[in-house]
């Protein structure tokens, strides 16, 4: 099913952000000190594997990263090449909150044109996040969402793509070998810089890989429109990852790594997800569905609710969202891999969000699922685009709240998070 994109009322952000009022960041109720407290009392893992396998370990969220563009961004992502800011409070902030976890979403350390190099800029700034996550004490998995031949703007679809000029879409990672090379060359080395770090337990191979509709004229979204004919095509995913799999081995043995299947990490692909013979896989999913419920901020749908979605009659409940994981697990089982949720979440406002996030963390749990939420927001994002946070849990159920506020969404959330007893150091 087609992916909405997350970030598409950045657009309408960007025309009223003039107008748009500021959050009151002094209503934030965290400890704001430089040193986390979870620090003091924490149980280490006896491997980064054993954070994967079995019962769930982690618990967490996801912050996104991406290339400043100033002709586009102005200030509005930060002084950086890199934005939005986040700052070590803002780490801090996550671990108090209980999380462990955090999925840094960045761009990857090769620049996306030939010839493809390090990027200095990049690598900076992920130095600096990595830093500032281990001083919160919190696990990190490094998942890149661009590198050679994929820009940001991979990420909107045509209609959504009226606000940047077309050159600065780039999908030739789907077209060309020399980019696909570049990808397990940047991988090798990344693995190499970041092998020895205790709290980097995960390399998230590429958010959201999509071949399926970015190589073609016509967008291939179900897994039987794409295979057999594509099969093995540098479109097909399953022919460029064991790839990178095979360049991070070559110099770090045992960092685990995340795979996912095209269509922006769909469930519904998953099953035709090749397996390698490579010890340290996770699989993972998005579970975003059905986004006629999760994404949309139009239509009255609600948790549970019955409604029609892409011509589907939905019957929206927790046995639908169990459906889905199972199908995901049971995918991961057939092949020994744990299974992880690395990216979920739902509009705030949803009528019923809050039974929609209560039921998925406790199937996941049930599961032995770890899990991250989309998204956590750096303070300095909230402050730029106010109105850009339909998924941050803190600002509660009412569509017009933009500052912290104590809410159900956030206790259901601590509630999960309270579980997590193992910290890096």
């Amino acid at each position: 099913m087609k992916k909405l994109s997350i970030l598409l009322a950045f657009i309408i952000t960007l025309i009223t952000l003039g107008s748009s009022c500021e959050a009151d960041f002094a209503a934030l109720q965290y400890n704001s000190s430089s040193t986390n407290p979870n620090l003091q009392s924490s149980i280490k893992p006896t491997s980064k594997w054993s954070l994967w396998s079995g019962k769930t370990k982690m618990r967490g969220a996801n912050i996104y990263q991406r290339r400043v563009y100033k002709n586009l961004d102005g200030d509005s992502f930060g002084p950086g090449p890199v934005g939005p800011t986040y700052t070590q409070k803002d780490f801090n902030n996550l671990a108090e909150l209980g999380a462990n976890w955090v999925q840094i979403e960045h761009p990857g350390l090769y620049s996306e044109k030939p010839p493809y190099k390090l990027d200095i800029g990049m690598q900076t700034n992920l130095d600096n996040l990595l830093a500032m996550a281990k001083k919160a004490n919190l696990f990190v998995t490094i998942g890149f969402r661009t590198g050679p031949g994929r820009s940001e703007f991979t990420f909107y679809d045509e209609n959504d793509a009226d606000w940047f000029p077309k050159s600065y879409r780039n999908d030739n990672v789907w077209k060309k070998q020399t980019a696909q090379t570049a990808w397990a060359d940047m991988w090798k080395y990344t693995a190499n810089r970041y092998k020895n770090k205790q709290n980097i337990v995960g390399y998230n191979l590429m958010i959201e890989p999509n071949g399926e509709s970015r190589a073609f004229k016509n967008e291939l979204w179900e897994p039987g429109e794409f295979y057999p004919k594509h099969k093995n095509n540098l479109a097909d995913w399953n022919q460029m990852y064991p790839k990178l799999v095979t360049s991070i081995r070559q110099t770090d043995k045992i960092t685990p790594i995340l795979v996912g299947h095209m269509a922006y990490n769909s469930i519904d692909w998953l099953p035709y997800l090749n397996n390698v013979s490579d010890p340290y896989i996770v699989f993972i999913a998005h579970q975003y569905e059905p986004y006629n419920y999760t994404h949309d901020g139009k239509k009255n749908t609600k948790y549970p609710g019955n409604f029609s979605s892409y011509g589907e009659k939905i019957n929206l409940n927790k046995n639908y969202l169990e459906n889905k994981l199972n199908k995901a697990k049971n995918t991961a089982n057939k092949n020994n891999r744990p299974l992880a949720i690395d990216e979920y979440g739902v509009y705030r406002h949803k009528n019923g969000a809050d039974k929609f996030l209560d039921d998925s963390l406790s199937l996941m749990e049930s599961k032995n699922i770890n899990h991250a939420i989309w998204v956590w927001d750096s303070a300095e994002r909230i402050k730029n685009f106010p109105n850009d946070d339909q998924f941050n849990f803190t600002h509660g159920t009412n569509k017009k709240n933009h500052k912290y506020i104590s809410n159900n969404l956030l206790d259901i959330i601590k509630k999960y998070w309270a579980k997590n007893t193992m910290r890096p150091y």
